[in-house]
C-alpha cells in the first residue's frame, strides 16, 4: 500500500465472493437482463417479439440435436466439425458478453439460429475455440485449484445451480474438482477469501452486462474501501475502460484521484443499441471470409490477388483482340459474335472486379464503424454489391454457350478455340475460391 497512490479497478472480483457458486446465477442473470433489455427497447422488442421463446426453443432444441458447426482450427488449419448442445450455445453467449460490441446482436443471433441458421454461430465458435486454445490450462488450474476450490465447495456450486433455470446453466465444475485432486496446487489460507480494506483512492468500474463481475461484486468491493468511486456503465459488458466514457472518467481519475471525476457522459449512455434485420444484410459469408482472411497460412489472400490480376489481363486481352482486329492483324470471319464474344469477356472481367472493389469496401467500412457486423453480416447496402456477382455469373453462363457454340460449329480456328477454353477458367475460379 506504501507505493500505490490510486487505485482503478475495473470489473472487480472481490475476494469474499464465491465466483463459481455464483457462476450459475451469474449466466442466467445476464442472459435474463438481456431479454427484459430487449423487451423494454420499442425496436427491439418489435424485430423479436418472441425472444424469450425462441431462446429457450433453440435450447431445448440444441440439447435433443446439437448443432453441428464446420470450423477451422485456429492453429493446424485443420477443418473441425463441432457439436453444440444447448450447454455449449448457453457457453457461447456468456462468452459474447464479455465483448460490448457484441451486445446488441445477441438478440439478432438468438432469433437466426431458432430460425434454423446454425451458420451463424460460426464466427462464436471460432471465438471461443481461439479462446480456449490461446490461454494456459496449467495455470488456470493452479490458481482456480489454489485460490477458488478451497472456498467453493461442490454441494454450494450444486444448490446455487440448482435454483436457476436448468437450460441456462452452461458450467458445472465437476471436472475441475477432479482435476484440483490430482494438481496438487495447495491451498489458500483464509486471507484469499477475506474482503481488502483500504483508505486509497479506488475508482470501480463495471458493465451493465458483465457476465462474469456483474455489477453487484464491484459494489461489494466498494463496500470497504473509504474513498472509493463507483460507476455503473449501461450497455456495458466485461472490461468497461474499452469505451469512451468510463476511458474518459479514468483519466479523470487518474488526473486527480482525490475528487470525484466528471462523469457527465454517463447521462449520455442508454443500454444497448439492439440491432435489427433492418440494420445490416444477415449473411454468415463475410465472417467466413474475414475469419479465413485472417488465418495464419490461409492461401486465400494470394488467390484472390491472383485471380484479380487474372480479370484484369482478361480486360488486356480483350483491348489487345480490339487493336489487332482494327489493324487487320486478327482474322474476324464472323464480326458480329466476335464483338459480342469480346464484349461479354470485357464486361464480365470488369463487373468481378467491381464486386472485389465494392466488397472490400463493405468490410473496411464496417471494420472502421462497427467491426461487430461483420460477426453476423454486412452493410445494409450489401445486394447491390452482391449483384454484380451474380451478374457477372450469369453472363458467364451466356458466355460458356457461346463458347460451345463455337466449339460445335468450328467457329474459330482450333488455337483460338482452347485458347477461349483457357480463358473461361478465370470466370470460374471465382466459383472454385468460394467453394474453397
Amino acid at each position: 500500500p506504501q507505493g500505490v497512490r490510486s487505485v482503478v479497478l475495473d470489473s472487480v472480483d472481490p475476494p469474499p465472493l464465491d465466483t463459481l457458486v455464483e457462476l450459475a446465477p451469474y449466466t442466467a442473470r445476464v442472459i435474463e437482463h438481456l431479454l427484459a433489455g430487449c423487451a423494454a427497447d420499442a425496436d427491439c422488442r418489435a424485430a423479436y417479439p418472441h425472444l424469450e421463446e425462441d431462446l429457450y426453443r433453440l435450447l431445448e432444441r440444441a440439447n435433443a440435436r446439437p448443432l453441428q458447426i464446420a470450423v477451422r482450427h485456429p492453429e493446424s488449419g485443420e477443418m473441425l466439425h463441432l457439436p453444440v448442445d444447448g450447454d455449449t450455445l448457453v457457453a457461447h453467449l456468456f462468452l459474447a458478453f464479455y465483448d460490448s460490441d457484441l451486445i446488441p446482436y445477441l438478440p439478432l443471433l438468438i432469433t437466426e439460429l431458432a430460425g434454423g441458421r446454425d451458420e451463424m454461430l460460426l464466427p462464436l465458435t471460432s471465438m471461443l475455440l481461439d479462446t480456449i486454445l490461446s490461454g494456459s490450462e496449467g495455470m488456470n488450474n493452479s490458481v482456480q485449484c489454489y485460490e477458488e476450490i478451497p472456498f467453493n465447495p461442490l454441494d454450494e456450486i450444486e444448490a446455487a445451480a440448482a435454483q436457476v433455470n436448468p437450460l441456462l446453466v452452461a458450467y458445472t465444475m465437476t471436472d475441475t474438482m477432479a482435476i484440483c485432486d490430482l494438481w496438487g496446487a495447495g491451498r489458500a489460507g483464509p486471507i484469499e477469501d477475506a474482503p481488502v480494506h483500504s483508505d486509497i483512492p479506488t475508482l470501480v468500474l463495471e458493465g451493465e452486462y458483465d457476465p462474469i463481475t456483474p455489477p453487484e461484486a464491484g459494489q461489494l468491493a466498494a463496500e470497504t474501501l473509504s474513498r472509493h468511486f463507483y460507476y455503473q456503465f449501461p450497455g456495458l459488458g466485461h472490461g468497461t475502460t474499452l469505451a469512451a466514457c468510463p476511458m474518459s472518467i479514468t483519466l479523470a481519475f487518474l488526473d486527480d484521484p482525490t475528487t470525484a471525476p466528471d462523469a457527465a457522459c454517463l447521462e449520455e449512455m442508454t443500454g444497448p443499441d439492439f440491432r435489427t434485420p433492418d440494420d445490416l444484410y444477415i449473411s454468415p459469408a463475410a465472417s467466413r471470409l474475414f475469419l479465413e482472411l485472417n488465418r495464419e497460412g490461409s492461401p486465400l489472400p494470394w488467390q484472390i490477388a491472383a485471380w484479380v490480376a487474372s480479370l484484369g489481363l482478361l480486360l488486356v486481352f480483350v483491348v489487345l483482340w480490339a487493336v489487332l482486329r482494327l489493324l487487320g492483324v486478327w482474322s474476324c470471319p464472323h464480326p458480329w459474335l466476335d464483338g459480342l464474344f469480346h464484349g461479354l469477356l470485357a464486361l464480365i472481367a470488369a463487373l468481378y472486379i467491381l464486386f472485389v472493389a465494392g466488397y472490400a469496401g463493405l468490410i473496411i467500412g464496417a471494420v472502421l464503424d462497427d467491426w461487430s457486423l461483420l460477426i453476423f453480416g454486412l452493410p445494409r447496402i450489401a445486394p447491390p454489391v452482391l449483384g454484380l456477382a451474380w451478374l457477372a455469373t450469369g453472363l458467364t453462363f451466356l458466355w460458356l454457350a457461346l463458347l460451345a457454340v463455337g466449339w460445335l460449329r468450328r467457329t474459330w480456328p482450333l488455337w483460338r478455340r482452347a485458347l477461349y477454353l483457357l480463358l473461361a477458367l478465370i470466370p470460374l475460379a471465382f466459383w472454385g475460391i468460394l467453394l474453397e
